[in-house]
């Protein structure tokens, strides 16, 4: 939930596994952008260590939300224009933030990510030390850094 209100923007906290979810909130919100940014938090295990139920729990969210929405959004039909993003989350809990002079410290900067580009390095230090050439950062912002997990 948005820690304050803001104008045009409407949030809702709710099951994104349950089937009445998708048809309700397209129904109640008719948006011009819908962000899909739930989901579970995966096992974080090469598939040949995790059960059925572990590796299904990210299928039965994330994968039926994006479905769910996704195919809702095109049965109203929403108007012409609209958009529904989903950035998935490939990440494991494991980050560093690196602020715009070039501090880093352990964590992300606030929530997890909502976009983000994948770059090959042999540790999260080495990542961030790549990272630290980003153009978010000479502009002022902060990034943050998060190991990726092997699913196979």
């Amino acid at each position: 939930m948005l820690k304050r209100e803001v104008d045009g923007v409407h949030t809702l906290v709710a099951d994104v596994a349950d089937p009445d979810t998708a048809p309700h909130a397209l129904r109640e919100a008719r948006p011009d952008i819908l962000v899909l940014n739930a989901g579970a938090t995966p096992t974080m295990a090469p598939v040949h260590q995790q059960s059925w139920e572990q590796f299904a729990r990210i299928w039965d969210t994330d994968v039926k939300a994006t479905f769910s929405f996704g195919k809702e959004a095109l049965l109203l039909p929403l108007a012409p224009g609209s958009a529904v993003v989903d950035g998935g989350n490939p990440f494991t809990p494991t980050a560093k933030s690196i602020a715009s002079d070039g501090t880093v410290r352990d964590g992300p900067v606030g929530t997890m990510a909502t976009g983000y580009t994948i770059i090959s390095a042999d540790s999260l230090d080495a990542a961030v030390e790549k990272a630290k050439g980003c153009p978010v950062l000479q502009g002022g912002g902060q990034i943050s850094v998060y190991e990726t997990f092997h699913v196979m």
